[in-house]
Parts: structure tokens; C-alpha cells; sequence
């Protein structure tokens, strides 16, 4: 058990780096892609535009009051 909560030995720890980041990104970017094909119409639509003015609340570009929608 000891061995498990050290991670992975040093001479893999690259190796498990990049096969982790690799499923992380293929993720990201099926979601991104479904963002650009569906637009207004995708299902993740809802949760960015909720998190706008968390994520950037001062940034101009998604200042709704200024342009009347989000970006």
C-alpha cells in the first residue's frame, strides 16, 4: 500500500504523466468540437454561460449588458 501512495516510480512517472493527460484531453476536445458544431444548441451551453461571470467577471467580451448576449 505504501507503494501506491508515493505515486509511480520515478522512471514512470512520465509515462503515466502523458497516458493521464491523454484521456483529459481527448475528453476536452469531443467537448469542444460538440461546442463548435452544435453552437446554442450543445447540452454543456448552459453550464458555461452560468459560470461566465464567475470565471471572468470583469472582462468586457462577456459583458452581457454591453452586448446584449454573452461573447
Amino acid at each position: 500500500m505504501s507503494r501506491l501512495s508515493k505515486g509511480p516510480p520515478p522512471q514512470y512517472r512520465w509515462l503515466a504523466w502523458k497516458v493521464a493527460m491523454a484521456k483529459k484531453l481527448k475528453r476536452a476536445k469531443g467537448l469542444y468540437e460538440e461546442l463548435l458544431t452544435k453552437g446554442k444548441n450543445s447540452k454543456y451551453l448552459h453550464d458555461i454561460v452560468k459560470d461566465l461571470n464567475r470565471t471572468f467577471p470583469l472582462h468586457p467580451y462577456f459583458n452581457q449588458e454591453h452586448f446584449g448576449e454573452y461573447g
